[in-house]
């Protein structure tokens, strides 16, 4: 229990609704609405998508993550947050390769930001 209250706490800095930093091309803008440990996921399509849509399509895509408490900070969707990742404002998430390598010396570089 007390290896996890760094989780604890930061599950509820990251309470609330988010959304991507920047669009991506593949997806193009997402927001995240986190309410306990779930995050449900709306991404709208990106121009290019937009372009390709057919008129009776869904205009956006529905997913529903899950987070997971660890020793270190938060897993959800193999993305990783830890304590330094965490502002008022924004979250930036650590994408990790393997979800089991939690540290900063295994984790990869790359980052995802959501922001209020």
């Amino acid at each position: 229990q007390a290896q996890l209250a760094l989780s604890w706490a930061l599950l509820s800095q990251v309470q609330g609704c988010w959304s991507s930093a920047r669009a991506s091309s593949k997806t193009g803008r997402a927001m995240y609405m986190v309410q306990g440990l779930g995050v449900r996921v709306v991404s709208s399509p990106s121009g290019k998508q937009k372009q390709k849509q057919k008129a009776d399509a869904a205009p956006a895509t529905v997913d529903t993550w899950q987070m997971l408490p660890t020793q270190f900070g938060l897993l959800c969707n193999n993305l990783f947050l830890d304590a330094g990742g965490v502002s008022p404002h924004a979250l930036t998430w650590r994408c990790l390769a393997d979800p089991a390598a939690l540290s900063a010396k295994n984790a990869p570089a790359a980052t995802q930001t959501w922001v209020r």
